[in-house]
């Protein structure tokens, strides 16, 4: 009798460690979803569906388009310092912030950016940009 009672109870010990882990996964998928998709939001408040040809072209290299969507880059480049700021805290979760990172990279390292960041004084971490901590102007 003593043995199925211990046998119970370390069955019952490692149901509820597996059934509080879960919890903990599921916990923390789900504020993984929210995050992502308060910043999908968020970029998509900055770079609306008609705006985002002309962004594109803008980041490309169509300097014509820069004095347009100089507002437009400015927020992105706010959006993107806090973000970076909060992955760097642990806010945002590495794997998350790898997702994203490829692209604000390349927005980043484009004249367009460079060349706003300059003009209006931001600076980012080396890891975003590669270079220095102050970007280098556009048109020099």
């Amino acid at each position: 009798m003593d043995k199925i009672t211990l046998l119970t109870a370390m069955v019952g010990s490692v149901i509820g460690v597996g059934t509080l882990a879960n919890a903990v996964w599921q916990y923390r998928r789900k504020v993984h979803l929210e995050i992502f998709r308060t910043y999908a939001d968020r970029y998509n408040a900055i770079l609306p569906p008609d705006v985002y040809g002309k962004w594109v072209r803008a980041v490309s290299g169509d300097r014509e388009l820069w004095a347009e969507l100089n507002p437009i880059m400015i927020q992105y480049l706010n959006l993107v310092w806090e973000e970076s700021y909060l992955a760097q805290d642990g806010a945002i979760p590495g794997r998350l912030w790898r997702i994203w990172l490829p692209e604000i990279t390349a927005v980043l390292s484009s004249d367009f950016a460079r060349n706003a960041a300059n003009t209006y004084g931001f600076h980012f971490p080396v890891a975003l940009t590669g270079s220095h901590s102050r970007s280098t102007p556009a048109d020099s």
